[in-house]
């Protein structure tokens, strides 16, 4: 008997030829799709319980879409396959990329979505693949997400997933993550979900359909006629009311039960009037049970034992492999799905598949106990097994086996599976396969293994669990070597969660255990790496620091020449000690060039290493040679979807920027990444600082001080390096606020802290000159002098020009008299040669005044006016408009030309809009800022507005206007 809920293959989905009772949910999804036709993205959601005509009503509008041309990608996700890492995914877009042609695949590929290769790839290009980074969940979320961004691009597409409440995890997140990201999509995602019962992807379903652009299409029980329709249907037309009002009341208006009771009363001719009610109404409450498990039960045995065995193997069942679990032959096993799919039990068409999922649930709660589910279990991976199944598809079944099912296979398949699921980027799936793994019988070597596997699986989750396995993992391994490898993991867990003195300490123990071995043994490689990761985490901790100075002696820096990883990755962490002040710049710039010999490498727990290399090159003021090498760390982190490493490369270039005088730029990006830092829980402290330095450049106190109040939670007593610049910035907004002694308190707070950690570099925290101001201000010249001259003196042990005449300047001004003034004219002649326009520009007017209070007024108004085009040039608008007022006193009548207003784009507008100014597509800003391309689109048409220009022609000139408020305007008369 033909399901009459189904359409007819030449039905449009309505009417009483099509789908019943569902116009109105029809009619949505069609609008849906045409919207997704003129590039509208849509999310849908039919939710409903089992059995209520969700998969009907999708097949009826994919039906209808495909015939008007729309590509369609389905899948259906199964109960069998939720521990399958992107099970889903796989699903819908592997057979994409497979089809493609060399070009396609090249197109579907490109940029951030090559990391989509690793996701839909097959198993053994993932036994190919090196170290997994700790971040790749995420990156493959966001290779996945611009293979899509491809693929749209080809035209309108729709995505179905069918019964979304058995969706694997990881595909599930890869679901929350695009429909957070499609919109300007010509993409469409419907899912159906399953309600009234529980499920582990009940929340994040949740998540999803309450989100604000997801559209719910919930279905309700069929109406008493739409009952009637079908009930005729099946009956030739001869039902009567009494008999259609029974049906519906046993069904309760369910499309499957009603199906499978029309099914069951038209074989056994039940007359369809009132009289005979009382068969139907027999049915009520266990439809399923006196239907289908009847139908089933009255089949011979073999038939019976092959609908177990398919029950417990799940759909899309080799026929080999459920002739062994039957015990049939094939032959035999394809007479018998001939009856099963002629009873409702199996679907018509060729895979072997379950009609609905609830026959398969029906089959197994009404003809199996749990042991006899459990014991079918066993058997099914140990056939599976010896058939050469994927351990994805063994380990499915062994995670509801007891274990010890014979032999050390299972353990090993469990290893395989979490292996799979880890370079697919799903460690959640692998924690779960390692999990059930330790539960089978191991050797002490075996386990061993598999802790060190699941806690490096757990280190990217839940680093506090992940100490416990790694620690009793070092309990077992003797190797020294592999102790190494593992005690680099447990320290790195160990810093996660907030432990610095304890991964210290394990990092000591590591190193101690590995002889100095000889210059080619492999030893040496780990062992640089373990010296190198210790300097790097004592460094982050108060309690820790003295350690650093003798480890810096251990590892002779001077002797590496860089050649290898491991010599690399020591010089930049010995980078990190010369920046804090205990060598020179010469000397720093020197480790500098020899770290960065081979590149950046972005793998391993000294990957961030690095990016502090290249931070030296800031306080050195190699300020264009630094921002090429983040611009090289920004197209690395987009390749490899490290969005907390890209994070880090734009802080360096907002860093460069300030350096460089670059007020609104340094401003600008700083503020950009500060919306997009707290969530990645990066440290927020020295991006505010940033801030509030080149808002107090503007004169933008207020903002300043709202930005500080705004990051005060962040602030963490132990924090060394980036706790520094905030204070520093803290208190010279105090300073320039007025509040001296609240200043002077700050800034003393803060050299006591940055001093106790071995921090004594003014090119990192300026803090002495800053409180020689303070203490200056509050009549305390004697104080002020010894501590401007002890950072002239720091400084110059330093050596970069931009430091020495910073330090000048200040100890110039709190000197005074003519010792101060030649400390200024000492100060300009030191900045000439720096890349630090604005330092230059202030310690110009601090000359120039000092040459007007000298009655020098010819030579005065020279300097001042240097000082004030500089002041221009930077956009620094508070010591423009001192240096204005400072010329009108010497005779000069400068122009005022535009007054510097607040940029009018926000942060992130001017961020993008610069990109796009600079020659990057839409699709390659997206990518840099890992945003999504309509979130550009949206900037860009907004900054257009603001700035009054109408493409992307106008914008570098536009941009160039708007932070120059004197371009184009003669200063002097």
């Amino acid at each position: 008997m033909a399901d009459p809920t189904q359409p007819s293959p030449d039905s449009d989905g309505s009417g009483a030829d099509g789908l019943v009772g569902r116009d109105a949910e029809l009619a949505v999804l069609r609008t849906l799709a045409a919207g997704a036709r003129d590039g509208r993205a849509g999310v849908a959601v039919v939710q409903g319980g089992a059995g209520i005509g969700k998969t009907s009503l999708v097949d009826a509008w994919v039906g209808i879409e495909r015939r008007n041309g729309m590509r369609v990608l389905r899948s259906t996700c199964g109960q069998t396959r939720t521990d399958f890492a992107f099970s889903l995914v796989r699903q819908l877009l592997a057979p994409v990329l497979t089809d493609a042609d060399e070009k396609e695949r090249a197109e579907l590929l490109a940029g951030p979505a090559e990391l989509a290769a690793r996701t839909l790839g097959t198993d053994d290009g993932l036994r190919e693949e090196g170290p997994v980074r700790s971040d790749a969940s995420f990156a493959l979320l966001h290779g996945l997400y611009w293979f899509l961004i491809h693929l749209a691009a080809r035209g309108p597409l729709v995505i179905v997933v069918d019964d979304a409440h058995w969706c694997d995890a990881p595909s599930l997140r890869w679901i929350s993550y695009i429909t957070r990201r499609i919109e300007g999509l010509p993409v469409l995602l419907v899912l159906t979900e399953r309600t009234g019962e529980d499920h582990p992807t009940g929340t994040q379903l949740t998540e999803i359909a309450t989100q604000p652009d997801c559209r719910l299409i919930p279905l309700s029980p069929l109406t008493g006629p739409d009952v009637a329709v079908i009930v005729r249907a099946a009956t030739d037309g001869d039902a009567d009311d009494a008999f259609c009002r029974a049906c519906e009341q046993a069904s309760e208006g369910n499309p499957l039960l009603l199906v499978e009771l029309l099914r069951t009363l038209v074989d056994n001719r039940v007359p369809p009037y009132a009289e005979h009610i009382g068969a139907v109404e027999e049915f009520r409450g266990h439809v399923l049970a006196r239907t289908v498990l009847h139908r089933v039960g009255r089949q011979i045995d073999d038939t019976v034992e092959l609908a177990r065995a398919l029950a417990i193997l799940g759909d899309d069942t080799p026929t080999r492999v459920a002739a062994a679990l039957s015990g049939l032959g094939a032959s035999e096993v394809a007479r018998h799905e001939l009856v099963l799919r002629r009873i409702g039990v199996l679907h018509d068409d060729a895979p072997t598949r379950f009609r609905h999922p609830l026959i398969r649930t029906a089959i197994i709660e009404g003809t199996m106990t749990p042991d006899d589910l459990a014991a079918g279990s066993v058997r099914a991976a140990r056939i599976l097994h010896q058939e050469g199944a994927s351990s994805e598809q063994v380990a499915a079944h062994l995670m509801h086996c007891e274990p010890g099912p014979g032999g050390s296979w299972p353990a090993d398949v469990l290893r395989d599976a979490a292996r799979v699921a880890r370079h697919r980027g799903a460690p959640d799936a692998a924690v779960r396969y390692l999990q059930r793994a330790l539960n089978e019988p191991l050797s002490e070597y075996e386990r061993a293994a598999v802790l060190v596997e699941l806690g490096t699986d757990e280190l990217m989750l839940v680093p506090h669990t992940a100490v416990g396995r790694l620690r009793e993992s070092l309990l077992i391994i003797e190797d020294p070597a592999v102790r190494g490898r593992v005690s680099a993991m447990l320290a790195a867990a160990l810093q996660m969660t907030q432990r610095g003195p304890e991964a210290v300490t394990v990092l000591q123990q590591a190193v101690a255990g590995l002889e100095d071995p000889a210059e080619n043994c492999p030893q040496r490689e780990l062992l640089l790496h373990l010296k190198a990761q210790l300097i790097q985490v004592a460094y982050e901790d108060q309690t820790t620091i003295e350690l650093v100075g003798p480890l810096i002696e251990s590892v002779s820096p001077a002797s590496l020449r860089g050649d290898t990883p491991g010599e690399r990755a020591v010089l930049a962490a010995s980078l990190i000690h010369a920046m804090a002040g205990h060598e020179s710049a010469a000397h720093a710039n020197e480790l500098a060039d020899r770290a960065l010999r081979g590149g950046i490498n972005l793998s391993g727990p000294t990957e961030m290493l690095f990016a502090l290399s290249t931070l030296g090159l800031i306080t050195t003021d190699r300020l264009q040679e630094a921002v090429t090498w983040y611009d090289q760390l920004s197209d690395q982190a987009i390749r490899c979807g490290a969005q907390r490493i890209s994070i880090g490369a734009s802080y360096g270039k907002a860093s460069a920027a300030s350096r460089q005088g670059r007020v609104v730029d340094a401003l600008m990006q700083a503020q950009a990444l500060l919306d997009r830092s707290p969530d990645l829980g990066y440290s927020t402290l020295p991006i505010a600082a940033l801030i509030v330095n080149n808002l107090i450049e503007l004169g933008d106190l207020r903002a300043a001080g709202e930005v500080l109040e705004a990051n005060r939670r962040y602030d963490s007593p132990d924090a060394v390096w980036d706790r520094g610049p905030y204070l520093l910035a803290q208190g010279r907004w105090q300073l320039a606020s007025g509040d001296t002694e609240a200043a002077l308190e700050t800034l003393l707070y803060c050299g006591g802290r940055q001093d106790a950690a071995g921090l004594v570099n003014p090119a990192v925290t300026a803090w002495r000159s800053q409180a020689a101001l303070a203490y200056a201000a509050l009549g305390k010249r004697q104080e002020a002098i010894e501590m401007a001259t002890e950072e002239l003196r720091l400084s110059r042990n330093w050596g970069t020009a931009r430091m020495i005449g910073v330090s000048l300047r200040h100890l110039g001004l709190v000197t005074g008299g003519d010792a101060g003034f030649d400390l200024l004219g000492q100060a300009v002649d030191r900045l000439e040669d720096s890349p630090a326009p604005l330092e230059l520009a202030k310690s110009l007017y601090d000359f120039g005044a000092a040459q007007l209070r000298a009655g020098d007024t010819r030579t005065a108004r020279t300097t001042l006016r240097r000082s004030f085009d500089l002041a221009e040039e930077c956009g620094a608008t508070a010591l423009s408009e001192k240096t204005r007022a400072a010329l009108r006193t010497t005779g000069a009548r400068p122009r005022r030309g535009r007054r510097q207003k607040r940029q009018p784009l926000t942060a992130s507008e001017y961020q993008i809009a610069g990109m796009a100014a600079t020659g990057h597509s839409n699709h390659q800003i997206a990518q840099a800022l890992f945003v999504t391309p309509r979130a550009v689109e949206t900037h860009l048409t907004s900054s257009y507005r603001k700035l009054g220009i109408t493409g992307r022609v106008q914008l570098r000139d536009a941009l160039i206007t708007a932070k120059s408020p004197s371009a184009g305007h003669p200063s002097w008369s």
